[in-house]
């Protein structure tokens, strides 16, 4: 029994990262799905950081990095999106009422459809639409 013990200890440092890996894909796979993945990625290695063995994994310095990756990636697609939609004759009156009306849809989603993160999602999803088309409309 000693031996497992001793054998986990030797390792932790490689299981660890096995893990994060996992976990890291898990996330990949939200971030496919439009879920805050990157952020959760962030939140995994700092997670490690904090809590993990001694000396840490990687540097808080790389965590940053990460962070900024992370910022420049949702940069790229808000500004993607954005573009996309000025090709497909979208205002920007109209993407303006659908952000807010996203926040609004996932704020009062939250409150109507008790189910706690289905009510967000199909609240926002709504909210968005609802906040194009009448940005649309008046514009």
């Amino acid at each position: 029994m000693d031996t497992i013990f001793t054998f986990l200890s030797e390792h932790q440092a490689f299981f660890l990262g096995v893990g994060l890996l996992i976990i890291n894909l898990l996330f990949l796979v939200a971030t496919v799905l439009q879920l805050p993945g990157n952020w959760l990625m962030v939140l995994a290695a700092g997670g490690l950081v904090l809590w993990g063995p001694e000396p840490a994994m990687f540097s808080v310095w790389t965590l940053g990095a990460l962070a900024l990756i992370a910022l420049l990636a949702e940069i790229i697609e808000f500004a993607s999106g954005s573009a996309g939609a000025r090709l497909s004759g979208g205002s920007r009156r109209g993407a303006v009422w659908a952000f807010g009306g996203g926040f609004a849809g996932a704020f009062l989603g939250t409150f109507f459809i008790p189910v706690p993160i289905v009510g967000s999602i199909l609240g926002a999803c709504a909210g968005a639409f609802l906040g194009a088309l009448l940005g649309e409309r008046n514009a």
